[in-house]
């Protein structure tokens, strides 16, 4: 196979394997701020970010920065190793 072709599939399965953590991520979230009995309108409120960022983050629309990331988990209650632990399973 040739060294493009190696390339694009190495790229295409990286691409793979960030979508489906993304969404580990944004999964987690959502079903933390469920178990919390927030909404995500009061989620966002709490951490001081747009509804509809909240909205894209669980939906697993949007990349999430590590600060908003962290922001989110202080949010919830919870540590950010925490956090990685539980997405890590």
């Amino acid at each position: 196979m040739c060294l493009p072709c190696v390339l694009a599939r190495e790229a295409f399965i990286l691409q793979l394997y960030y979508m489906s953590l993304l969404k580990k991520v944004s999964s987690e979230i959502k079903l933390l701020r469920k178990k919390k009995g927030l909404s995500q309108e009061k989620l966002a409120m709490l951490i001081d970010i747009d509804r509809k960022y909240a909205s894209l983050i669980e939906k697993g629309e949007t990349n999430l920065s590590i600060n908003y990331l962290k922001k989110v988990c202080d949010g919830l209650d919870i540590k950010l190793s925490d956090f990685f632990k539980k997405i890590g399973e």
